[in-house]
């Protein structure tokens, strides 16, 4: 398994690629969680995770945005997006209406049971998108991106 993180330029090369997308503030450890998963399950495809591994110094964790175009340009090339506690249920819409996935990827959401601050966002996210399943936990959130 490899993990890719900005500024790294990542180029398909026919191995599966899980882009983590979603939740940034409140911590972020979650990626780190679910590319531990994705390691623990024996995953042999790509990890990319949108935030440097070594921001440069005095550039904050947000550095990741640093080089334009690094998200938007990796996102759509990956296999399947996994949304970990969105900011809300248009950003993943958006997402899939605007055909970001071109057709390529999939869309693998969560939610987790004790987020409180955000109760009726998977509900509202069903409303959205009728046909997604949102997950419970971090770990059938991996599970499903797997699949």
């Amino acid at each position: 398994m490899r993990v890719i993180h900005p500024p790294e330029p990542y180029t398909p090369d026919g191995r599966p690629s899980v882009y983590l997308a979603g939740r940034a503030v409140g911590g972020d450890e979650w990626r780190e969680q679910a590319t531990a998963l994705l390691a623990a399950s024996g995953y042999d495809g790509t990890v990319l995770d949108p935030f440097p591994r070594h921001p440069a110094a005095g550039t904050g964790r947000f550095a990741a945005w640093a080089p334009l175009g690094w998200q938007s340009t990796t996102i759509r090339c990956a296999d399947v997006v996994l949304f970990w506690e969105p900011a809300g249920p248009i950003t993943v819409a958006d997402l899939y209406n605007r055909q970001v996935l071109s057709g390529r990827g999939s869309l693998v959401v969560g939610w987790g049971p004790d987020t409180a601050w955000r109760s009726g966002m998977p509900g509202r996210l069903r409303d959205e998108l009728p046909w997604l399943t949102v997950h419970p936990t971090l770990a059938t959130t991996v599970a499903a991106a797997l699949q």
